[in-house]
């Protein structure tokens, strides 16, 4: 859609006639979609299952802005103030997937890849966790956040050379409450088998062969919550009443209880300050949904006039 195709270009957030542009697009798709139906609750589950990729419906509108006010992002009259969203590719996965709620605390045993340096420092120059395979900052940073939030012995987190395949086949056979991995990936719009994630050679720190989507299909993962903080985890072909062929359709085929992942190409920084605010309202008892919802309004409210542009913090949503 036109719609998504603004959230994806970054620099669309930069000009008035921009501005001006999201904003009539976000209202009118809030109108045409939304405001006609009678929604007595803030929670708000999308069937994904048309011919149509996946929008982040928290990032529409519901207020029509005057035309050529001043740009502010940040400040509009945002969906996800309000609803509480998630996403399902078809109502027969969501209650086939359906599982117990998902709740953190200091005992929850967590796995976590960072496509990042040799060591779990601040290094790195990547903006978009896509393929141009440079070090991941943010991600070596969220990782880095999540071991710290959730000190115990049982969880593993993976940084530069041992952020690879061998380790990764190792981790899906054992159980854990989350898997997040910080990678970079790519969406194949020809072959969804092909979707995959980029890991690191276990001999040289150097861009390993991916992992495909046909391979994780097959695992048997014992996740209750896998977070896909890479790019376009959750693009991939679309084909009517099935949705989006994507990895997040590949890791939930394998067992994951619900997953979190990216419609898009996401920013490093932003998608790094959206994480961690999430697994803070994770770790108070939130489930996935409530705490995403959470740690994107705390980004907004930090955020200036520009990088509360909703390409930088919409593009995570939760599956179910």
């Amino acid at each position: 859609t036109k719609f998504k195709g603004i959230l994806r270009s970054k620099k669309a957030a930069l000009s008035q006639k921009d501005f001006d542009t999201f904003k009539e697009k976000s209202h009118q798709l809030y109108s045409w979609l939304l405001a006609p139906i009678d929604v007595n609750t803030n929670h708000v589950l999308i069937v994904s299952d048309s011919g149509y990729p996946a929008i982040p419906f928290e990032a529409l509108i519901k207020t029509k802005d005057t035309i050529n006010a001043k740009i502010n992002y940040a400040s509009l009259d945002y969906l996800i103030r309000d609803w509480i969203v998630s996403y399902t590719t078809s109502l027969k996965n969501y209650s086939y997937n359906k599982k117990n709620k998902i709740v953190l605390n200091n005992d929850s045993k967590i796995v976590a890849f960072a496509y990042s340096a040799n060591t779990d420092e601040d290094k790195g120059n990547a903006i978009f966790r896509s393929t141009k395979f440079s070090e991941l900052s943010g991600a070596a940073k969220e990782v880095k956040f999540i071991s710290q939030l959730f000190e115990n012995r049982d969880g593993q987190f993976y940084f530069g050379k041992d952020s690879n395949r061998d380790n990764f086949f190792d981790e899906v056979k054992k159980n854990y409450d989350v898997m997040h991995l910080a990678l970079h990936a790519e969406a194949d719009m020809e072959n969804p088998l092909n979707n995959r994630l980029y890991f690191r050679d276990v001999a040289t720190g150097k861009l390993s062969k991916p992992v495909y989507s046909f391979e994780i299909s097959e695992l048997d993962l014992k996740v209750n919550l896998v977070v896909l903080s890479s790019c376009s985890t959750g693009d991939g072909i679309v084909f009517e009443s099935e949705g989006t062929h994507s990895l997040t359709r590949a890791f939930m085929e394998a067992g994951a209880g619900e997953v979190v992942s990216a419609l898009w190409d996401v920013e490093d920084i932003a998608t790094s300050k959206v994480v961690k605010g999430f697994y803070l309202e994770m770790k108070k008892g939130r489930e996935v949904e409530v705490a995403l919802q959470k740690a994107k309004i705390l980004y907004l409210k930090t955020s200036d006039q520009y990088l509360g542009f909703p390409g930088y913090w919409s593009g995570l949503v939760n599956w179910k």
